[in-house]
């Protein structure tokens, strides 16, 4: 067919011309030549083309070893983030518990206030500090499961 079409496209000139010609298709590596009546094609340039080949393959492998690299960055990163998040809600619960705390010791220092001036009788001082320290108690044993330090 393309012998046919080239004598047609050309007015009939002779096979010896075709059967010498180079072949070039669009977005291939390189040129192929059509080895006569062989029937055979070989590489035009074929240095070149292992060449290319083997820089498309130094590059690729250069492209997978960065994407391997930034992905185990990244993954370091997630960690570390995480890590961070877990330190800052151990803070924050800390912090929560350290007002509960003061709380308490603040109500505490009232009702003694209260003793001390004739308001609150003693008893019922020492029932309200009796309540506020178990829940104090309570909230030391949860800091305690949560941090064991």
């Amino acid at each position: 067919k393309e012998i046919s079409h080239l004598r047609g496209r050309d007015g009939g000139r002779e096979i010896q011309d075709v059967e010498s010609s180079i072949i070039s298709f669009p977005g291939s590596p390189g040129s192929l030549k059509w080895e006569g009546n062989h029937g055979s094609f070989s590489p035009l340039t074929s240095s070149k083309r292992i060449t290319h080949k083997k820089d498309y393959e130094i590059a690729l492998i250069g492209a997978f070893r960065r994407e391997k690299e930034k992905d185990t960055a990244l993954q370091a990163l997630r960690d570390e983030n995480q890590a961070a998040m877990k330190l800052a809600k151990q803070r924050e619960d800390e912090i929560q518990g350290l007002k509960m705390r003061l709380r308490f010791r603040e109500a505490g220092i009232k009702r003694l206030e209260g003793v001390a001036s004739g308001k609150i009788s003693a008893e019922t001082h020492l029932l309200n500090e009796k309540e506020e320290l178990l829940k104090e108690i309570e909230v030391l044993r949860t800091q305690v499961d949560r941090n064991q330090e």
